[in-house]
């Protein structure tokens, strides 16, 4: 292991992610589907888009994201998890940071992990940083085209039947969430 290399646990609480599609759900049958469920699969899909984009924000400096914990026991193909668990390393975490406006709500000029340039912009390093990337990636709302299970009725031949998954527009909601973060590893020789 490279000198310098962090691990952390980090738990995000209340932010609306899955790192699960809906098929991938032991409980997950086709069959049970009907139109009344289409809230349900774009809410399902909304979150897993909200992970998706949240390991696309983590990549700073990442080594490896793993260690998923919650999912399977705690959602099911209709419900969104209410937490999810994972591990984080970075072997160089100093380039880990995020820079931060006076106007965000979580604005400080000093304390751990915060550091003030010399052209006054104020940074947060290491587990500060990473709450911040994990909190602001979860309030983006954007529009997306990504495939989902649909659950819309459309005319056949032999009647109607369910379309299952679709390339389409997603409007992704921000959500607020709750994150805990815990240096499992701090690497010195």
């Amino acid at each position: 292991m490279i000198q310098g290399t962090k691990i952390y646990r980090v738990t995000v609480s209340g932010g609306k992610i899955d790192n699960y599609k809906i098929c991938d759900y032991k409980d997950f049958d086709v069959s049970k589907l009907s139109t009344s469920d289409k809230e349900t699969c774009l809410e399902k899909a909304r979150a897993r888009v909200r992970f998706e984009r949240l390991c696309l924000d983590l990549q700073r400096g990442l080594d490896f994201m793993n260690d998923f914990d919650n999912t399977q026991e705690d959602g099911s193909y209709k419900i969104v998890p209410s937490s999810l668990s994972f591990t984080l390393s970075y072997t160089q975490p100093d380039g880990l940071f995020v820079e931060v406006k006076k106007d965000d709500a979580d604005y400080v000029e000093s304390g751990d992990e915060v550091e003030k340039l010399r052209s006054g912009r104020i940074i947060f390093k290491g587990a500060k940083a990473l709450e911040k990337i994990i909190k602001d990636s979860l309030k983006a709302e954007y529009k997306i085209i990504t495939e989902f299970y649909d659950c819309t009725e459309v005319a056949t031949k032999s009647g109607t039947e369910l379309r299952a998954w679709s390339l389409n527009y997603l409007d992704i909601t921000g959500t607020d969430c709750s994150v805990s973060i815990k240096e499992i590893l701090p690497y010195k020789e």
